[in-house]
Parts: structure tokens; C-alpha cells; sequence
């Protein structure tokens, strides 16, 4: 098992499902084969992934997927400073820290969600109650943005 500050590379003949609720805190994963986190959330309720640097570099990383998106609360964590060493590719292109960069793919597959709706009474600001259109799915700690608009 990777402890913190281990460099993580995922060979490209492996497939990792993960199931920790959190990792520790990679200095780097690289995925040359597939990675994907368990689907299970009675019991992963959230999956936290943390590293400095993640590259999918000839492998794969996905979560969910179309027919069977994630159920759970998943996270990807980057972590470091602005100083941190940063991720070179090919020995020459700086990619930056803080960075999930790939090569081949990544694809995320959560439960469709409703993203829209319309006010059906004026906001003034401070307001603590709205009220919309329809019923959304929201839940406790989403966060909702009001845009203005003109009569």
C-alpha cells in the first residue's frame, strides 16, 4: 500500500478499482493502465483521491460510467504549493504542478442532475428563502448562482 509522499505508477497491465475512502498524499500517480474507484456507496460514501501531480499517461482514468454513472461523492485532491516541482513531460515541456494532465483519457460519469430553473418571485439581496420553478435535486452544501436579469 502507497504511503505519503510515494511516487505511484499504475503498469499498463493492472486495473486498479479503488476503495479507500481517502489515499495518502502521493507526490505523483501515473496511470499507464486503468484506474477507476469503486462504485459502492453504502459503504464509500465519498472516495478521496489526493496527489501533487496525477498523469494518465498511456493508461485510463474513469469513474462511472455512461450505462452505470458514479453513485457516490468523489474527489480529486492536488495538492502543493505554488513552488512545488512541477510535472515535465518528454524530459522537456513543463506542465506545471497542482496538475492532472493526460495523454490518453479521462472520463468522470456522475448522476444526471437538473442545472437550471427560473425564479418564480423576485431575490433582493440578503434574501434567505427562494422560490423556483420546479424541484430540483439538490443537496445539502451545493451551491446555487442567481444571474440577474432585466425587465
Amino acid at each position: 500500500m502507497p504511503v505519503d509522499g510515494d511516487e505511484v505508477e499504475i503498469k499498463p497491465t493492472w486495473w486498479v478499482e479503488l476503495d479507500l475512502a481517502e489515499t495518502p498524499k502521493l507526490k505523483s500517480l501515473q496511470i499507464n493502465g486503468r484506474l477507476t474507484f469503486k462504485n459502492d456507496k453504502a459503504n464509500l460514501p465519498l472516495i478521496k483521491l489526493r496527489s501533487h501531480q496525477i498523469f494518465v499517461r498511456a493508461g485510463e482514468f474513469i469513474i462511472g460510467t455512461e450505462t452505470a454513472p458514479y453513485d457516490g461523492k468523489a474527489e480529486v485532491e492536488l495538492l502543493g504549493l505554488t513552488d512545488s516541482d512541477g510535472l515535465v513531460l518528454s524530459g522537456t515541456i513543463k506542465g506545471g504542478n497542482k496538475i492532472l494532465a493526460s495523454t490518453n483519457k479521462v472520463a468522470f460519469y456522475g448522476k444526471p442532475r437538473d442545472q437550471m430553473t427560473r425564479l418564480l418571485d423576485t431575490v433582493e439581496e440578503g434574501a434567505t428563502t427562494i422560490k423556483v420553478d420546479s424541484t430540483l435535486d439538490w443537496a445539502v452544501g451545493d451551491e446555487i448562482f442567481i444571474s440577474s436579469s432585466t425587465v
